[in-house]
């Protein structure tokens, strides 16, 4: 079977003519839109690299800020641990001291060049059934007791007092390392 063929167009010299006016303003405007979407792209891709660049500009400076941040928070923690080691040995001498106080009073208690309170150097107190009339030569052996019971007293009064400096200065150096690395005003 043949194919079917189509009758042939036959237009007149106006339709010709009409014919290519359309396809020239077809023509025309698939070349205005083309030449426009070009410069529109070229626009959009100008515009598109700028925020590009800006993007990377502000990366650069957040990356600028954490370091800086970084590298004071790691200097802010070196001190913090300087420190630490000071009080350390502050604690310690303090410690050491407050005992070599104590074993000093406690040799001056037991050689009676030292009283503590008048009552405890001549008598014997609280001994049962004393009815303050009666004063009883201290006892050397009680005497050494006592001194040294006073010595171990002072030092531990002492080494808490140098517990609660070292916690105290902690505080103050725990407060200064995060106003340091937040940047809230030190204490």
């Amino acid at each position: 079977m043949p194919l079917p063929t189509l009758p042939a167009l036959q237009l007149s010299a106006a339709g010709t003519r009409l014919l290519a006016k359309v396809g020239a303003v077809i023509a025309l405007a698939a070349l205005l839109f083309g030449w426009g979407y070009r410069m529109g792209s070229n626009h959009w891709r100008g515009e598109y690299k700028a925020a590009v660049d800006e993007h990377a500009r502000v990366l650069g400076e957040l990356a600028a800020k954490t370091k800086a941040e970084k590298d004071a928070t790691q200097r802010a923690i070196a001190a913090y641990k300087a420190n630490d080691k000071v009080r350390d040995a502050a604690h310690d001498k303090a410690v050491n001291d407050a005992y070599e106080r104590g074993k000093d009073v406690g040799r001056a208690v037991a050689a009676g060049t030292r009283r503590l309170r008048d009552d405890w150097a001549v008598h014997q107190c609280p001994a049962p059934g004393w009815d303050g009339a009666l004063v009883v030569a201290p006892n050397p052996a009680e005497l050494g007791r006592r001194a040294v019971a006073v010595g171990r007293v002072l030092g531990k009064a002492g080494e808490w007092d140098a517990d609660y400096k070292r916690v105290y200065d902690a505080l103050i150096d725990t407060r200064t390392l995060l106003a340091q690395c937040y940047g809230a005003p030190t204490p």
